[in-house]
């Protein structure tokens, strides 16, 4: 039992709720019985809280325990007789979100009044493929002979974008103009056998 207007055995001032009352702690090892004043049973914890108006039914003790030695106080039934001020910090919903703190409906990306503005969503931006650079393969063109050489027919490839001439690969040195291995489908080499 102790002075509400002294301090708790931590050391710790009894708020303003105990000013003027004595204050005595009660526990239980077991649940005790809950009930309003209809004497029904109550099932939500949250009826019950720090704050609202109770009658308990309590008994005291003596207790003699490994070398403590004192007066305890259990704790047998509750009955809630009203609503009270809750003495937590906690707050309803209602008071967190609603009044003059309910939700503008200002969009993502708005500035705010105090923050200077909320995160900016961008928008998901649909996939376009980069644009294609040079030109497409055409289909194979004749190329002029060159002195003394029959004419080969080799691919070449479209005008680029960029305006420069159309790519031509060059004739490597040591290949017969003009013979192209019917297997491979690639010039023959000088000296080799078809096919290989």
């Amino acid at each position: 039992v102790y002075d509400g207007d002294g301090y708790r055995p931590s050391g710790e001032a009894f708020g303003e709720e105990c000013r003027g009352c004595m204050v005595l702690t009660a526990s239980a090892k077991q649940p005790p019985a809950v009930v309003g004043l209809d004497m029904q049973n109550i099932i939500n914890p949250a009826d019950i809280y720090s704050g609202c108006y109770i009658r308990a039914n309590i008994n005291f003790f003596a207790y003699n325990s490994n070398g403590n030695k004192g007066i305890g106080c259990g704790l047998n039934a509750v009955q809630k007789v009203e609503d009270g001020e809750p003495l937590s910090m906690r707050v309803s919903a209602e008071e967190a979100f609603g009044g003059s703190n309910a939700y503008s409906g200002m969009p993502m990306g708005t500035p705010g009044p105090a923050t200077g503005g909320y995160p900016m969503q961008t928008p998901a931006q649909p996939y376009s493929p980069p644009p294609i650079q040079g030109g497409y393969p055409q289909a194979p063109q004749q190329i002029p002979p060159v002195s003394g050489y029959p004419a080969l027919s080799q691919p070449t490839y479209g005008q680029p974008q960029t305006g420069q001439p159309a790519y031509n690969p060059p004739m490597q040195p040591g290949y017969p103009v003009g013979q192209i291995d019917p297997i491979t489908g690639r010039p023959a080499t000088t000296g080799g056998v078809m096919g290989i």
